[in-house]
Formats: C-alpha cells, sequence, structure tokens
C-alpha cells in the first residue's frame, strides 16, 4: 500500500475523527523590507478558528476526496521534489527538507501541537489584510495529518464601516439584506498534505509560495547570477541581474546551479563543447572563455552547466532531463 492510500485508510477507516481548521498570516519581521535579499524575512502566525460541525465536515469530505484523488495511481506517481521538476501536473512531490523552510515549519511541527496557546480569531478584520494560507488538520488517537492551501486576503469579506457597508442576498426572500457579518470563502482544494514528518506536495508554485521557497529561490537565484558575472570563465555582456528582478526569468533554474558554478574549469568547457556539437547548440568560447550575449544563450550555458542533455550509453538516444537521480 502506497503512502498516500495509507492516508486515505486513516480518513475512511476512523470515525471518530476530529476537524479543526486554522489561518495563517504572513507580514515581513522587524527590520527587514520587502526588498531584503533574505529568504527568512518573513514571520507566519497560525490562528485558530472556531467552526461548527457542518462546516467542519464539509472540511473532512473536501480532506477526504482530494486525498483519495490524489492516492489514484492512474492519475499520479509519487516523485522526490527537485527545484525543476518535468510533468509536474502528473505527479504528487515528497518534501522533507525542514531546515530550508524554517519559517514556516513552526506551525506544523510546533504550534499545532499546543494549539491551546494559539490566538484565537475574534474579529476577521484584524488579519484580512494579512491572510497568506489555511490549514485543516485532521486528528484521530494521537494521528494527525494536515491539509494547507494557499489563501488570498480577497477570499475574507469585511466591509470597512466608514466607507462600504455589507449585503447578503436572501434567496428565500429573493431580496438584498444588510448584513453585519464577516464571510470567508474556501476553494474546494488543496495545496499539499503533510503527515509523517513529510509535505506531500499537489499544487507545486502554491506550495513554494505558501512554505516561503520561492524567497529563498530567489535569493539563490541572486548568489548564482554573482557567480556568472564574476566569473573568470564567462563573459556575461548584458545585466542578469536586472533580468532576475525585472522580468522574474531563470530564478529556479540558476538557483538550481548555484553550487555547480564552481566546478566550471577548463576541462569542463571542453566537455560543454563537445556536448554544444553533439546536440547542435549555439555555444560560443573565445580565448578559453563561455560568452553570453543574451538571454538565448544564457538559457543554453545554464542546461549545460546542469547536465540537461545526455546520451545514452545504451541506446545512443539524445535526451533533455532537467530532473536527474544521481546514482
Amino acid at each position: 500500500m502506497s503512502e498516500l492510500n495509507k492516508l486515505v485508510s486513516f480518513l475512511q477507516e476512523n470515525k471518530k475523527y476530529t476537524t479543526r481548521l486554522y489561518l495563517v498570516t504572513r507580514t515581513l519581521k522587524d527590520g527587514f523590507s520587502l526588498y531584503s535579499k533574505v529568504p527568512d524575512k518573513y514571520e507566519y502566525i497560525c490562528y485558530t478558528i472556531n467552526t461548527d460541525q457542518q462546516i467542519q465536515k464539509e472540511l473532512f469530505n473536501l480532506f477526504l476526496d482530494k486525498t483519495t484523488y490524489c492516492a489514484n495511481p492512474d492519475k499520479y506517481v509519487l516523485d522526490d521534489y527537485s527545484v525543476v521538476t518535468d510533468d509536474v501536473e502528473k505527479k504528487i512531490l515528497k518534501y522533507t527538507k525542514k531546515e530550508q523552510i524554517k519559517s514556516f515549519i513552526h506551525i506544523v511541527d510546533k504550534d499545532l501541537k499546543d494549539s491551546s496557546e494559539l490566538k484565537p480569531v475574534t474579529d476577521l478584520a484584524d488579519i484580512a489584510d494579512k491572510l497568506w494560507a489555511y490549514i485543516i488538520e485532521i486528528s484521530q488517537g494521537g494521528k494527525v495529518i494536515c491539509g494547507l492551501r494557499k489563501m488570498s486576503p480577497s477570499k475574507i469579506l469585511v466591509s470597512d464601516k466608514k466607507n462600504s457597508f455589507s449585503t447578503i442576498f436572501k434567496m428565500d426572500e429573493r431580496s438584498l439584506k444588510l448584513s453585519h457579518d464577516q464571510s470567508v470563502v474556501f476553494d474546494k482544494g488543496l495545496d499539499a498534505l503533510y503527515a509523517n514528518n513529510t509535505f506531500y506536495i499537489i499544487q507545486k508554485n502554491n506550495f513554494e509560495e505558501i512554505v516561503g521557497l520561492e524567497s529563498e529561490y530567489r535569493e539563490a537565484a541572486q548568489i548564482a547570477a554573482d557567480k556568472i558575472m564574476n566569473s573568470p570563465k564567462i563573459s556575461l555582456n548584458f545585466n542578469l541581474k536586472e533580468t532576475i528582478e525585472n522580468k522574474n526569468r531563470f530564478i529556479r533554474k540558476l538557483a538550481k546551479i548555484k553550487d555547480e558554478i564552481d566546478n566550471i574549469s577548463s576541462t569542463r568547457i571542453t566537455k560543454m563543447q563537445e556536448t554544444a556539437k553533439l546536440f547542435k547548440l549555439s555555444f560560443i568560447v573565445k580565448a578559453g572563455k563561455i560568452i553570453v550575449d543574451d538571454e538565448k544563450e544564457l538559457d543554453v550555458v545554464i542546461k549545460l552547466i546542469d547536465d540537461y542533455y545526455l546520451l545514452s550509453q545504451q541506446t545512443g538516444k539524445k535526451y533533455e532531463a532537467s530532473v536527474k537521480k544521481e546514482i
């Protein structure tokens, strides 16, 4: 039985479960700005919120339906997480590197284990503009599994009493009425599951944004850009940092090769030339230096550094492989 099927069995077999809902906010830590080039600049705060039995049932059914769908081997395959992933829409990705998401991980590993210490939501207006995600927690007999979903402030409907007023449409009366209530809209979806110290990622981009990996990749990309711009083996003839900051291009690709850039030597460049010739790539080397004049050429250089172009020793077939597992 697969890991996800075990989660499905747990949900189906245990009827005496407890379902809880938590709202998560994200704000900049004191002393940091939006432009601070460090990944650990955000503070995540988890809040409890009371729900009735009807909402708890809806949340549980959502959790069960999504987990059951993800466990279907005809729909998805389970694979390890990678910065760059092929066929991500067909995979559930496993992520266990908690040390890379230090600011967020305390929520599921600490806060939820002692939720009595968490602040309750008493007024949605207090957190509306900081809302970042919500967590569904299913527990029974000491076992806990969680579901995470990215959430935007627009999902909370709170009126500014000075400049607006809220209404509700009464279906039975077919009429619009004044409302003093606040409301939250929930999507019927999950971006990741968390169980047994492992994240099972359903929506990769949303998960990376929720836990802060996106910020980490941007920082790693900046470091990689510095290395490329200052490398004695590479001549870069445009502003790579501007490309990253203004166009958001190459961020994940650069983050992935950050450490490999240090291994570029004359011997490596010769091997890269041989690969470029075999795959008929535009790759310019002059006086022992790699020449990069534009973004198209940079893309080829990044892929060569990443060992993206491979030749099978068995069949002679050529492959493009962004994801590889070294043995």
